[in-house]
């Protein structure tokens, strides 16, 4: 009986981990797609970077919501 009591109160524990994994996961891809746009940015000619980060830094926020709000 009291082995079961002490098994059971480990399930909100366990509950609260799986959450907290799942929401590293998502920061972690938030940032992978955060470096790769970056990334992407760094990697143009210096002439058409100027115009286009703007726009990418923009990609990189959505991208960062999509993940958040999921």
């Amino acid at each position: 009986m009291k082995q079961h009591k002490v098994q059971h109160s480990h399930q909100p524990i366990e509950e609260a981990l799986l959450a907290t994994n799942q929401s590293l996961r998502n920061e972690v891809v938030a940032l992978m797609l955060d470096i790769a746009a970056l990334r992407e940015i760094h990697e143009r000619p210096a002439a058409s970077r100027s115009f286009g980060v703007s726009r990418e830094q923009n990609g990189a926020r959505v991208a960062l919501r999509r993940v958040h709000h999921s």
